[in-house]
């Protein structure tokens, strides 16, 4: 289920509502993809904003599938795109998981792992604050990042994830690994976190705070002990890789009104 808000052009009220998407895969052309709707409140505009939704929005977001099926076609060309139905050729869950896990490695400056410094060797840190909004709630953001399925989902590749105190994390083949701190459901979540490319055994502690803000989640991260020269790389790997991945996977990104 994915979250819209809209109103009515004569109204002021705001109207909150799901949406589903049951058949949405390559072997369903883009106008006979299903769009269920529902709206929280069964008073007021709420009827009629269904109704709209279901008659004018299905339409709108089938001409979006259209998109993102061509898209999907396009990056998973030579040989990594799933085949449809009707071919006889099949590919392996792990094939797929692979294709996709060349698609979604971590931003690295260049190709070449940089070199590990040394154990016990003192290297300047800095800490990095960021924050970004999604269109859900504070629950279904939490479950993006506790629910092992779901990360896999926006990674796209295997993952360890022991979702307790002191339980183990491996991301990308390895190429995040950590462990988690604390727990707090739906408000916070506090884990160790490293890069491979990092100097060796050396962890900074991230801490993921979730704030409910106008229907939205505002979602604040703290991240201490960054490697200085590390800094630019790590932000932006939490905006490609992160933010951009989990709003594109999951409809977090904007509201259709």
């Amino acid at each position: 289920m994915l979250l819209f808000v809209g109103r009515m052009k004569e109204g002021e009220k705001k109207y909150k509502g799901k949406f589903d998407v049951p058949n949405l895969s390559e072997e369903n052309e883009p106008d006979e993809v299903d769009v269920t709707f529902t709206v929280d409140k069964t008073t007021g505009d709420g009827p009629k904003l269904k109704e709209i939704m279901r008659t004018v929005g299905t339409g709108i977001m089938q001409q979006q599938f259209a998109k993102y099926i061509k898209t999907l076609k396009e990056e998973y060309s030579h040989n990594v795109i799933l085949p449809t139905k009707d071919e006889k050729k099949k590919v392996t869950t792990e094939e797929v998981i692979n294709a996709k896990v060349e698609m979604n490695k971590m931003v690295i400056s260049n190709n070449t792992p940089a070199q590990s410094e040394s154990v016990g060797v003192k290297i300047a840190t800095k800490t990095l604050t960021t924050q970004e909004e999604f269109v859900c709630t504070p629950q279904d953001l939490y479950r993006v990042f506790t629910e092992k399925g779901m990360v896999q989902a926006f990674t796209g590749s295997p993952a360890v994830y022991e979702v307790e105190k002191g339980g183990r994390i491996s991301l990308m083949n390895g190429f995040v690994t950590g462990g988690f701190v604390d727990l707090e459901p739906n408000k916070k979540i506090v884990k160790r976190w490293r890069l491979k490319t990092w100097p060796d055994a050396h962890f900074s502690e991230v801490t993921l705070e979730f704030e409910a803000k106008d229907g939205n989640t505002l979602l604040k991260l703290k991240q201490t002990g960054v490697p200085a020269k590390e800094y630019e790389k790590t932000l932006e790997g939490w905006r490609v890789n992160y933010w951009e991945r989990i709003k594109q996977c999951f409809g977090f990104g904007a509201s259709i009104f």
